[in-house]
């Protein structure tokens, strides 16, 4: 994750998208399914991106100072955090893309 070519919007949009697959992958377990429809990833996102995202950006401030170490710049990862929080809708959608797109590709 520490790549150097790397963006820091890029490292947070990683880091998101691997907390969504974790709880993608959990969910299709305890469900019993191999993907889900449309109705149950906007389910999903409501419970593991909406109502989570507190937790959801204590995993990616927690990851990115592991990964980045002396790196790390906690302004520049709180103002990305903000930004994606100014556009609820739009973070929804591209979070919805990634999962159709992770459907395909799995």
């Amino acid at each position: 994750m520490a790549d150097t070519g790397k963006t820091l919007p890029n490292l947070v949009r990683e880091v998101i998208f691997f907390y969504v697959k974790h709880y993608y992958d959990k969910y299709l377990t305890t469900h019993n399914i191999n993907q889900m429809d449309e109705a149950h990833i906007t389910a999903f996102i409501q419970q593991y991106y909406t109502s989570k995202e507190k937790e959801l950006r204590e995993y990616v401030r927690t990851n990115l100072k592991k990964n980045l170490g002396a790196g790390y710049n906690s302004m520049a990862v709180e103002n990305i955090l903000l930004e994606m929080s100014s556009d609820p809708d739009m973070s929804k959608e591209r979070i919805k893309l990634e999962i159709e797109d992770y459907q395909k590709t799995r």
